[in-house]
């Protein structure tokens, strides 16, 4: 298995029943360059594209989940030590 870093989505194509999609990064140079290439069959692009939107939705629910998270640890750091 290959880990591709993908910060931007370039080029898509369609050709032969294929879905090809560039990926780029930013290179040591600071210049953008093709990190890797996604490859994807048509007829499944449908199902690809919406569990991008899945794994997409879980993810602003697990940032939300962190934030709240934090706001209440510094909401009991602010009230400081309780005392009885």
């Amino acid at each position: 298995m290959s880990v591709i870093l993908i910060e931007k989505l370039g080029t898509v194509s369609l050709r032969n029943g294929v879905i090809r999609i560039q990926c780029l990064a930013t290179g040591a140079d600071g210049a953008e360059q093709q990190s890797g290439e996604l490859v994807i069959p048509a007829v499944t692009y449908g199902l690809v594209a919406g569990s991008f939107q899945a794994a997409g939705k879980q993810l602003q629910e697990k940032i939300e989940e962190a934030r709240k998270a934090q706001q209440e640890q510094e909401g009991k750091k602010e009230a400081g030590p309780t005392t009885h």
